[in-house]
């Protein structure tokens, strides 16, 4: 499972408020990380299949949470998810 613990987390009140064993507390988490998360980090950290991951991230947490999960091609990493922090 993936260091969530690192000083380039970012404190969200959901990630706070869920239960830490949780897997969409772990996909939070993952996701409120400066650095974000790949689908591969998000995929071992939880034991979903990508597809399942993809689910969550577009109906529980856009739509359901209100969470603006964005994206970003990162050089050597790949596709990146991150919760944006700032949306207007």
């Amino acid at each position: 499972m993936p260091d969530t613990t690192t000083s380039s987390a970012i404190a969200h009140p959901l990630a706070q408020s869920r239960d830490p064993a949780t897997k969409q507390a772990c996909l939070i988490a993952l996701l409120c990380r400066r650095r974000g998360a790949t689908m591969a980090e998000m995929t071992a950290a939880t034991g979903w299949q990508p597809h399942s991951v993809r689910s969550a991230l577009s109906r529980r947490f856009r739509k359901t949470l209100g969470l603006a999960v964005v994206s970003k091609v990162v050089r050597r990493r790949g596709r990146v998810y991150r919760i944006a922090r700032d949306i207007r």
